[in-house]
């Protein structure tokens, strides 16, 4: 499509200006000499790096390394607190999650592979207007549910589901950078074994107790004890 113009930009993200191309020219003109790059640490899950920041006549600057740590703890922490129209967002994605997990789950079957769960719960959620998810669907069965991550590469949910299995589906509908993280356990059959409710209900009884306790001042780290 057409190549949206610096001033689009701008408007849409709510900033004095936005730069491209001129970049360089512009800090030169502000008298800037030491630039400070949304840098940091690796990603605790993954260990991936984000890439460094780059534009031409980059290195007519030179970057301060502690500052650039410091802008990205700062910028880490702004995003953990949302204001009230983005909780609201975070709801409403949420809220899609959901309603396509529901219908997910209503439509699986003993004998189908494991990726029509992600087919399907992408189509529902993109019905309901979240066209992208915030992550790589995560829809084993069996054993495969013990599998952390499982869905990636690697692991491509590309099994068949056993129709006395249990199906874990970990999947979250993302909207323009916010995204839910939603993860249902169901039987495949439509009813628990004995041996799978037992599991269930006391995870399920974990889940209400850390609910319980939630409340502004608790520790999040401590709801993992």
């Amino acid at each position: 499509g057409p190549v949206k113009p610096p001033a689009w930009f701008a408007k849409a993200y709510g900033v004095e200006a936005a730069h491209v191309d001129e970049l360089s020219e512009v800090l030169e003109k502000l008298g800037a000499k030491e630039l400070l790059l949304l840098k940091g640490d690796p990603n605790r899950d993954s260990g991936l790096q984000l890439p460094e920041p780059s534009f031409p006549g980059k290195e007519k600057f030179t970057v301060s390394t502690q500052g650039s740590q410091i802008l990205w703890d700062e910028i880490n922490e702004c995003r953990a607190v949302k204001d009230e129209e983005e909780v609201k967002l975070l709801q409403w994605v949420n809220d899609v999650s959901s309603s396509a997990h529901v219908e997910t789950m209503r439509r699986m079957r003993g004998g189908q592979r494991e990726h029509l769960a992600e087919a399907t719960f992408k189509y529902q959620a993109a019905l309901r207007g979240c066209f992208r998810v915030g992550y790589n669907c995560i829809c084993g069965s069996g054993r495969r549910n013990a599998i952390l991550h499982y869905g990636h590469a690697a692991e491509p949910n590309s099994e068949k589901a056993a129709p006395d299995s249990l199906r874990l589906l970990d999947m979250g509908a993302e909207y323009h950078g916010y995204t839910a993280d939603v993860t249902c356990t169901f039987p495949v059959s439509g009813r628990f074994s004995d041996p799978q409710k037992v599991v269930y209900e006391a995870v399920w009884d974990a889940v209400q107790a850390v609910e319980r306790r939630l409340r502004p001042g608790v520790s999040y780290k401590d709801m993992h004890r």
